[in-house]
C-alpha cells in the first residue's frame, strides 16, 4: 500500500453513511431537484429511437436541409439509445427514475469521497449539501450527466488513493471505456488522470522517493486513453472533442461555452441564475481560503485537480459542476484542518467528544433520520414529482405552429431557431426537416452557422438567406426583429401566430391558400414529449 504524498499522517476514514445516510438522501433529492425538460430531450429520445430501430449508430445526418447528410459526431450515442430503450417501455417516470439514479450515484460517490478525510460528519453534510444545490441546475436529461457522475467516482478512487488507501484505480479502464460512449465529456476523466500522474511524479522527485508510482500511474492513463477508443465510432469520438474545443465561432453562440465573467456582463444573472452562481463563488472561495489556512502535502495532487478545473469553469460557464466536483472531499478535509488551526484549544476537547458525537448521530438515526428521510420523500413525490408522467418544459416551445401545420397536413422545410429544432423533428421529421438545430458542430459546418446567425440575429440584410435554400416555411420567435423582417419580406405571408412563435409561408403554397388566415393561436404550456 502506498503512503500519502509527502508522508503525512493519512486521515481516518469516517462515511457520512455510518452516522446519516438520511443526510445523503437529502443531498440526492436537492441535486435532483431539477426535473424539467430542456431543448435537447426531444432530440436525444429521438435519435436514440431512430438508431434503436435501424441497429445501428446514424453517422450522417438525416434530418436538416442545410447541410444533407453531412457527417454526425455522434459521441452520444449510447445514452441516447438508453433513454429512448428507457422511454420505449416506461415513459417519462422511466426517465425520471433513469435520472435519479444517475444523480444518486453522483452525490452517493461525492459523500464517499468526503468520507476519506475523516472530517466530522457536520462538515461533511454542510459541504455535500451545498455541493448538490450546485449540482442541481446541471444535473439535467441529457448525456453530461454521466460525466459528472463518473467524474466524482474518478475523485472518489483518486481521493483513496490519495489518502494511502487500496482505491482499486484500474477500474478507470472500463471506466473511460464506458464514458467515451456516453458523452465527450470523457476526456476531462484523462485530463484529470493526467493532472494526478504529473503531481504524483512532482513529489517524488521533490522527495527522492523513485518513480515507481508515478510510472504506474502513467501506464494507467495510457490504458485509459486506449480504453477510449473502444466504442462504435472509433477515432471519431476524440474528433468531436477537438471539433467542441476548438470551434471560436460555435463559443460564441452557445452561451455556456462562454467565460463567467463575459456572460455576467453581457447578459446578467437573474434569479436561481443568481443564486447559482452566488453559491458557487462562495464554495470556490471557501475551497481556495480553508486551503491557504491549513496547507498539506499529502493531498496537493488534488489541490492541482481543483485548481485545473476551477480555471476551466471561469473560461467556460459549463465547467462550473467541475471544481465543486473535484473540490468537495478537499473543502471538507481543509475546513476541518482550518477550524483546529484556528482553535488550537478545541482539538483535544473534540477528540474527546467524539464517541459522544457518533451517539448524537446515532440516536437521530432512530427518530430525526426517520422524519428527515419522510420530509425528502415527500418532496421527491410532490406535485410532478418522481412517479408523474408530466415533465414540464423549461422553455416555451412552438406547439401551436406544429398543430397548426399538423391539422392542414402541411410539411417541408423549415427556416427555424435552433432552440426549436429538436422539437420540430420529434414532432414533424421525417416528413419536414429543420434549418438548423442545437447540435451545432457536431453536425452543422461553420457556413451554415454563419448564414443561421446573419438571419436571425444580423440586420434585415440577412433576409437573403431566404433565397439560397428550398425553404417551406419560416418560423420565428414572436418578439424577435426577425418577424418585423419577415412581414415585409415579398412573397411570403404570414399563415400562424400566437405569443410565442409566428409561421410563414411563401405566397404561392397550399399553406397560404387556407381560408382565414393568419390564424392567431393560442399558446399552451409545454410538457415532455
Amino acid at each position: 500500500m502506498d503512503r500519502p504524498a509527502g508522508g503525512a499522517r493519512r486521515p481516518e476514514s469516517i462515511s457520512l453513511w455510518r452516522y446519516s445516510a438520511a443526510l445523503v438522501f437529502v443531498a440526492v433529492v436537492i441535486a435532483n431537484a431539477c426535473r424539467v425538460a430542456d431543448m435537447d430531450l426531444w432530440g436525444h429520445v429521438y435519435f436514440g429511437e431512430a438508431m434503436i430501430r435501424a441497429g445501428r449508430i446514424i453517422a450522417n445526418d438525416p434530418y436538416n436541409y442545410s447541410a444533407p447528410n453531412h457527417l454526425w459526431l455522434h459521441h452520444e450515442w449510447l445514452t441516447e439509445v438508453m433513454m429512448a430503450a428507457i422511454y420505449r417501455h416506461w415513459g417519462v417516470i422511466g426517465l425520471k427514475l433513469w435520472h435519479f439514479s444517475v444523480t444518486a450515484f453522483a452525490i452517493a460517490m461525492l459523500s464517499m469521497a468526503e468520507g476519506e478525510t475523516g472530517a466530522p460528519a457536520p462538515i461533511q453534510f454542510g459541504v455535500l449539501a451545498t455541493a448538490a444545490v450546485t449540482l442541481a441546475a446541471v444535473m439535467q436529461f441529457r448525456p453530461q450527466i454521466f460525466t459528472y457522475a463518473l467524474f466524482a467516482a474518478m475523485i472518489f478512487l483518486l481521493t483513496r488513493d490519495c489518502y494511502g488507501r487500496r482505491a482499486r484505480l484500474w477500474l478507470v479502464i472500463p471506466m473511460l471505456a464506458l464514458w467515451s460512449n456516453l458523452h465527450g465529456g470523457f476526456f476531462i476523466g484523462l485530463v484529470t488522470l493526467g493532472i494526478y500522474t504529473g503531481a504524483i511524479g512532482v513529489e517524488e522527485v521533490i522527495t527522492r522517493r523513485g518513480l515507481k508510482r508515478t510510472w504506474r500511474l502513467a501506464a494507467l492513463t495510457l490504458a485509459a486513453a486506449a480504453a477510449t477508443f473502444v466504442n462504435p465510432i472509433g477515432i471519431e469520438c476524440w474528433r468531436t472533442v477537438f471539433v467542441s474545443l476548438n470551434d471560436p465561432l460555435a463559443h460564441k453562440v452557445m452561451s455556456d461555452w462562454r467565460p463567467i465573467l463575459t456572460v455576467v456582463r453581457q447578459s446578467g444573472v437573474r434569479g436561481s441564475d443568481n443564486l447559482l452562481l452566488l453559491v458557487w463563488t462562495v464554495y470556490v472561495a471557501a475551497l481556495a481560503i480553508s486551503v491557504a489556512l491549513a496547507p498539506r502535502r499529502d493531498d496537493w495532487p488534488l489541490v492541482a485537480i481543483a485548481a485545473v478545473m476551477t480555471a476551466a469553469a471561469f473560461s467556460a460557464i459549463r465547467n462550473i459542476p467541475l471544481p465543486v466536483i473535484a473540490g468537495a472531499p478537499l473543502l471538507t478535509h481543509h475546513l476541518d484542518l482550518a477550524f483546529h488551526k484556528l482553535a488550537p484549544g478545541k482539538d483535544d476537547l473534540a477528540k474527546s467528544e467524539a464517541p459522544e458525537t457518533a451517539g448524537v448521530f446515532q440516536r437521530m438515526s432512530i427518530g430525526g433520520q426517520a422524519l428527515i428521510f419522510i420530509a425528502s420523500l415527500a418532496v421527491l413525490f410532490g406535485r410532478e414529482g418522481l412517479l408523474s408522467a408530466k415533465l414540464p418544459a423549461v422553455d416555451q416551445y412552438p406547439s401551436g405552429a406544429v398543430a397548426f401545420m399538423k391539422d392542414h397536413g402541411l410539411h417541408g422545410n423549415i427556416l427555424n431557431p435552433s432552440q426549436w429544432g429538436q422539437y420540430l423533428i420529434w414532432h414533424l421529421a421525417p416528413e419536414s426537416k429543420v434549418f438548423y438545430d442545437s447540435r451545432f458542430d457536431t453536425v452543422y459546418p461553420q457556413k451554415v452557422l454563419l448564414q443561421y446567425l446573419d438571419f436571425f440575429f444580423g440586420p434585415p440584410s440577412g433576409a437573403r438567406l431566404l433565397n439560397e435554400y428550398p425553404h417551406n416555411f419560416v418560423l420565428v420567435i414572436m418578439k424577435s426583429p426577425i418577424y418585423k423582417t419577415m412581414l415585409e419580406q415579398p412573397g411570403w405571408k404570414l399563415v400562424y401566430r400566437d405569443s410565442v412563435c409566428a409561421l410563414f409561408a411563401p405566397g404561392d403554397s397550399q399553406a397560404a391558400a387556407i381560408p382565414g388566415l393568419p390564424v392567431i393561436g393560442k399558446a399552451k404550456k409545454i410538457f415532455f414529449p
